[in-house]
């Protein structure tokens, strides 16, 4: 009887430390799981809310191929741009043809032409690839602002489609939209120049420029084309003045 009673006191002591254990064990589970929940919550929320890069400033690579394009300008008389991707289309039928569709339901949009006053809006709508009519190929047409005005209406436009979204609201994403009410026929009356895109190499072409090159003319000189051009004049005379021969 005296052993039996031992053995049932020391289960009874066993008893009360195993609970402390398992307890011990419950909270410090718990614990580590709140631990991991707290850092794990930050994280989400940081990646639904961070925006796109392209969605706050879309016209960095277009800035970047203005600085080429600008040289290629004739500045000298107030001009638009039009930037597109089926450039050859619109020389074969002479004209620009707006594209805004009527959709049931909806506000019938206005029959116009998106023009704008930068030169690197009109690249960004170039390079842009389009689902329907995509050439594969964008362009850029510069065209005479003073004409247009004397037989169209040209307003001045803000779209409202990324006001949600304030950094897309800010000065620099402005795209200096102006509309030109209606179709534009007879497009050679209008076009000063085309400015060509090539995506692979990164360069802009002009075809002003070319077309000058092709019949033997000086093509329109550029301030930052003036000083090499100087610099060769003088390097041709150098090379002419040869040393007189001494009288032996």
């Amino acid at each position: 009887m005296r052993h039996t009673k031992a053995v049932q006191v020391r289960k009874a002591r066993s008893r009360p430390s195993t609970t402390k254990q398992s307890t011990k064990s419950r909270v410090s589970k718990r614990r580590s799981k709140a631990a991991k929940a707290r850092r794990r919550k930050p994280k989400s929320r940081g990646r639904a809310k961070k925006p796109l890069p392209m969605q706050l400033f879309p016209f960095a690579e277009a800035i970047d191929l203005a600085k080429k394009a600008r040289p290629l300008l004739d500045l000298s008389q107030p001009v638009i741009f039009h930037g597109s991707r089926c450039p050859k289309s619109i020389l074969s039928i002479n004209a620009l043809i707006s594209a805004t569709r009527s959709v049931r339901g909806a506000e019938v949009p206005p029959v116009a032409i998106s023009c704008t006053r930068s030169i690197h809006v009109a690249l960004y709508w170039a390079m842009l690839e389009r689902i329907d009519g995509d050439e594969g190929r964008g362009a850029v047409f510069v065209l005479d602002r003073t004409k247009l005005a004397n037989n169209f209406r040209l307003e001045t436009y803000r779209d409202s489609f990324w006001d949600h979204v304030p950094e897309r609201s800010e000065r620099k994403c402005s795209e200096c939209e102006e509309r030109i009410s209606g179709h534009v026929f007879n497009l050679h009356r209008y076009l000063v120049d085309v400015l060509w895109i090539d995506e692979k190499t990164g360069s802009v072409r002009s075809r002003n420029r070319e077309r000058d090159l092709r019949k033997n003319r000086p093509p329109i000189i550029s301030p930052f084309d003036r000083g090499a051009r100087i610099h060769a004049k003088m390097l041709i005379q150098r090379s002419s003045e040869r040393p007189k021969p001494l009288n032996g």
